[in-house]
């Protein structure tokens, strides 16, 4: 079977986002990457930015978990995978999403240094069973790059149960060394 592999380099746009599999319930990681389209203006002597184009990058098992526990809004990166685009149609629009099933993601060290921590980050939390829609997904971009602050509340809920915190006991106060352990998680 013929698969388009693609390659792009590009800065993390919003912060990386747990979902779950639509049948299965298992976690993988979804990042949105802005990649800029310049080229060198020989009249103004600088690069000067033609277009930017939003690509959906899906992480599966540990490779999205890392990519949760590692990148942030602003980071280069270097994605490699699958490339497909999604369509999908809305109460009053249709859209579609460049999206890359990546199989290798990393940092661009063109713009910096990183050290690499051996091991598996996790997702810290159990299989749920929950839909994939790509529409929310385009829609909190969208509403981000507009500046908006409108989401949803399913998208609200899922970014509660993407970052659970500590146990609390049943007045909701949780113990120090809880805390602790958990602030040590998240770092």
């Amino acid at each position: 079977m013929a698969q388009t592999m693609l390659t792009i380099s590009g800065r993390v746009a919003q912060e990386p986002k747990i979902r779950h599999g639509k049948t299965t319930g298992a976690p993988f990681c979804v990042v949105s990457v802005a990649v800029n389209n310049d080229r060198f203006d020989k009249e103004q002597e600088r690069w000067v930015n033609l277009d930017t184009t939003f690509y959906e990058l899906v992480c599966f098992g540990g490779l999205g978990a890392n990519v949760a526990a590692s990148l942030k809004v602003g980071d280069p990166v270097v994605a490699l995978g699958r490339f497909k685009v999604s369509s999908w149609e809305g109460e009053t629009q249709r859209s579609q999403t460049p999206t890359i099933t990546c199989e290798h993601l990393g940092p661009d060290l063109r713009f910096g240094t990183a050290a690499l921590v051996r091991g598996q980050a996790g997702y810290g939390q159990d299989r749920v069973d929950q839909d994939v829609d790509f529409r929310e997904i385009t829609a909190e971009r969208e509403a981000a790059a507009s500046g908006s602050s409108a989401r949803s509340p399913a998208a609200d809920a899922r970014d509660l149960d993407a970052s659970p915190g500590p146990d609390a006991d049943e007045d909701g106060v949780v113990s120090e060394e809880d805390a602790e352990e958990f602030l040590a998680r998240s770092a």
